[in-house]
């Protein structure tokens, strides 16, 4: 048991450091893809050996502990407010289908962007850092890198900061591409106005938009519109980085480490 439990326990330990809290959620999809049983006993096990602790607003949100933060490669993030947490597991969400692809060459999240603020406006190629983007993904492609700019829109806002963030992005000239989850076709609609404007059209700064239950439900084949053309988010994606199939990082190699993986398990939880 060892061995598969140190893997997952390493694995939420990297993420909680970098994001700040970690969803039974998330960890269930992406970071212990297991049988149902062994999920819940490495869940239990993490918070029983004092690696995670349970939100007490949120039972299946979860902080890494004193003894988590130790075990962390890196230095972890300060433990993010519980208001923020829906908004954040969104946005880890996309991360985690991206990564899953095989494409994610390098990534940034908001903190990360905001903790180094004259390097991140080297990174976007932006004079000042008026909007930090929610994530920013380098993604492999035929000729380098791709780098794209990431926002969740989990509530309506006013058309005064749609205008802003349209205004922010025309000016990160080394961004290659914006998406945007929106959380109602209300607010997709608002964001692609804000975007239509000679200044963007001559820049080609137009962002690709889905809605956010279309993602919950559909993942990496949710529709989305970009310049009036609408795709699947994963061949939009596809198309930009001109590249034939996704998921390449699922080498057969993986697939039978994977495979003897689960059959560990299985004798394990004999």
């Amino acid at each position: 048991m060892k061995s598969g439990y140190e893997a997952v326990k390493n694995d939420t330990i990297n993420f909680a450091a970098r994001f700040g809290f970690v969803t039974q959620s998330i960890f269930f999809k992406y970071l212990c893809v297991r049988q149902k049983t062994q999920q819940y006993l490495y869940w239990r096990d993490l918070i029983r050996n004092g690696v995670i602790f349970q939100s007490k607003t949120l039972k299946d949100v979860c902080y890494l502990t004193k003894v988590g933060r130790r075990q962390a490669p890196r230095p972890a993030v300060p433990s993010r407010l519980i208001y923020f947490v829906e908004h954040d597991a969104m946005v880890a969400e996309f991360y985690l289908e991206l990564v899953k692809s095989g494409l994610v060459e390098e990534s940034w999240t908001a903190y990360e962007l905001s903790i180094e603020p004259w390097k991140s406006c080297s990174l976007l190629g932006c004079a000042d850092l008026i909007k930090i983007p929610d994530l920013v993904v380098d993604l492999k492609s035929k000729n380098g890198t791709f780098r794209v700019a990431f926002e969740m829109e989990r509530s309506r806002k006013s058309g005064e900061r749609y205008n802003q963030m349209a205004l922010s992005y025309w000016g990160f000239k080394r961004v290659n591409l914006l998406l945007v989850n929106c959380v109602n076709e209300a607010t997709r609609q608002a964001i692609e106005r804000a975007f239509n404007t000679p200044l963007h059209r001559d820049a080609d700064k137009k962002p690709a938009l889905f809605l956010a239950n279309d993602f919950c439900t559909k993942k990496m084949d949710a529709p989305a519109s970009f310049d009036g053309v609408t795709l699947p988010l994963k061949k939009l994606l596809l198309a930009a980085v001109e590249m034939d199939t996704w998921g390449s990082g699922n080498t057969p190699e993986n697939r039978r480490n994977s495979f003897r993986q689960n059959l560990n398990d299985k004798k394990e939880s004999a």
